[in-house]
């Protein structure tokens, strides 16, 4: 009798319930006590059924990742959490987690979210992709949607929990796009961007906004906020970075002895080693010097700068300087990169610049500024106005002889 309460005490229920209703248990996330152990607290409301479910859905998984046989069932919500994890073991970009988080909350989990991963096909991507266009989403945002599925599908067929991919290659037709979207801001404008906070009677009419707006905001507060971003920006230009990049910047990354700054890009996966313009040296050396592990662009109070809230702080500039929408941190990047292209830098340049694979990414910037194809297609009425016949056209008419039928 002793033994046998002994191994009943011993013995521990997969799932447990906390004292304020939660329900937790732990499982080997890899099917074998070799491996890790993880701990799962449900959110409150669960009740045992539902919670059972979970634990068994979640051992299932764990089975599969040692290679035993998995139980079909999984549904995309159950899946997208474990690709969450996935990004974030490969060190993904915080922005690309950030962008796969919100098109799974906000587009993919309530389409597909209880639907078996198994059962997804193409017809399904089609009519999704239908019903997101009549709520007026743009073409892109769909076809990241898309995209992000079928990585999502070809990854459980590479965990083992798919036996096929359910939606292939070429098995449905992206959204045709509403045009290049690459926008760059002219010199002038940036001009009137960088000195807009500076413009008293702007800022008088848009501190009256401001003071009016539901936050109640201090005017001279925000205007110093709105102040605090500009050095970002500015880095931004003069490095031809993304803003994720810059925000990222480290003080072991500027050497401002030898003039360089290497960026670590997320994206990609590699440095890259720009030379310190003066522009950007001014920039730099206006920052407070830190540790090597500090951050070279923090928030006025230490924190560090999330890309979200730099696009806010740039729309807020935007509207103050009266610019077009559309516009946004990136922007700066492609304004960099078409002043290079329009400055006659070869694109084998711009493309280091920018830390491109290719010339091919880059290509797209040596047809932003119309300025030299404007003045091609000038020369054409110019011509046709002066009445003058162009060196080397021929002198005789282009006349057919005729033929009588045989």
């Amino acid at each position: 009798m002793a033994t046998r309460a002994k191994e009943e005490k011993t013995r521990k229920e997969p799932l447990r319930q906390l004292a304020d209703g939660r329900w937790r248990f732990r499982i080997y996330t890899f099917g074998s006590k070799k491996g890790p152990r993880r701990l799962f607290t449900l959110p409150r409301g669960f009740t045992r059924i539902q919670a059972t479910a979970r634990y068994r859905a979640e051992l299932a998984k764990a089975s599969a990742r040692a290679g035993r046989p998995l139980p079909r069932g999984f549904t995309l919500a159950e899946v997208a959490p474990d690709y969450l994890r996935f990004l974030k073991d490969r060190a993904a970009a915080a922005t690309t987690i950030q962008n796969v988080e919100r098109l799974f909350t906000h587009h993919l989990i309530p389409a597909f979210g209880d639907r078996r991963i198994d059962t997804l096909g193409p017809a399904d991507v089609e009519s999704w992709g239908a019903r997101m266009a009549e709520k007026g989403y743009a073409p892109g945002t769909i076809n990241l949607g898309s995209k992000l599925l079928r990585a999502v599908l070809r990854r459980c067929v590479s965990w083992g929990w798919l036996d096929r991919d359910p939606l292939p290659a070429h098995s449905f037709r992206p959204r045709p796009g509403t045009g290049d979207k690459t926008d760059f801001l002219r010199p002038d404008e940036w001009e009137t961007f960088v000195t807009a906070l500076d413009d008293e009677l702007r800022w008088e009419a848009y501190g009256r906004m401001v003071r009016c707006a539901p936050q109640r905001l201090n005017p001279i507060v925000y205007r110093e906020t709105l102040r605090a971003a500009l050095p970002v920006f500015r880095a931004i230009l003069f490095t031809a970075c993304r803003a994720g990049e810059v925000v990222a910047l480290q003080w072991k990354d500027v050497d401002l002895e030898a003039g360089t700054v290497s960026v670590p890009m997320a994206k990609v996966k590699k440095v890259k080693l720009i030379p310190m313009a003066p522009d950007l040296r001014e920039v730099l050396e206006a920052r407070p010097r830190g540790t090597p592990g500090a951050l070279v662009f923090a928030q006025p109070d230490g924190r560090p700068w999330d890309v979200k809230l730099l696009r806010q702080r740039f729309d807020a500039i935007r509207r103050l300087a009266g610019l077009r929408k559309g516009l946004s941190p990136h922007s700066l990047r492609h304004s960099a990169a078409s002043w290079m292209v329009a400055a006659g830098m070869p694109l084998v340049a711009v493309r280091d610049a920018l830390g491109h694979s290719s010339v091919a990414q880059t290509a797209r910037y040596s047809h932003l500024d119309l300025s030299s194809l404007r003045e091609a297609f000038d020369v054409l009425g110019a011509v046709q106005k002066s009445a003058r016949r162009q060196s080397g056209a021929t002198t005789r008419p282009s006349v057919v002889p005729f033929r009588s039928m045989p």
